[in-house]
């Protein structure tokens, strides 16, 4: 069994730090990635790849500030934390078998939602 909160931390340390290269190898070869915020859709570790880069020319030099995470232990995690602008981002993680991450989904979260439930599939 992989650490989930350790993928989890080691991926805010990479977005935190502007280690593209670096966050990319969390994730499967297959990984799939959308985010709500821009309403883009990613497949492979070049798109994401891509994604971040073009994200992290535009940040500041604050943001990936937690704000809560909750675990699964078979699927994944959900990460609330705080964006370059102040905004609040949800991200949830789904991983393979041998810990890498085979899906992202983020957006903004609703006021006062609970997290929702890991499903096993796509979003």
């Amino acid at each position: 069994m992989f650490d989930a909160p350790a993928v989890v931390a080691e991926w805010l340390d990479y977005c935190r730090t502007n280690r593209i290269d670096n966050l990319v190898t969390l994730y499967a070869e297959e990984a799939t990635s959308y985010c709500g915020c821009t309403q883009e859709f990613m497949s492979g570790r070049q798109q994401i790849a891509h994604y971040w880069r073009a994200r992290m020319e535009r940040a500041g030099d604050t943001g990936f500030l937690i704000e809560k995470v909750d675990y699964d232990g078979e699927h994944g995690a959900v990460l609330d934390y705080l964006g370059f602008g102040g905004e609040r981002v949800r991200i949830i993680f789904v991983f393979n078998q041998g810990g890498k991450i085979t899906e992202t989904t983020c957006g903004q979260p609703v006021k006062n939602r609970r997290v929702p439930p890991i499903a096993a599939g796509p979003f």
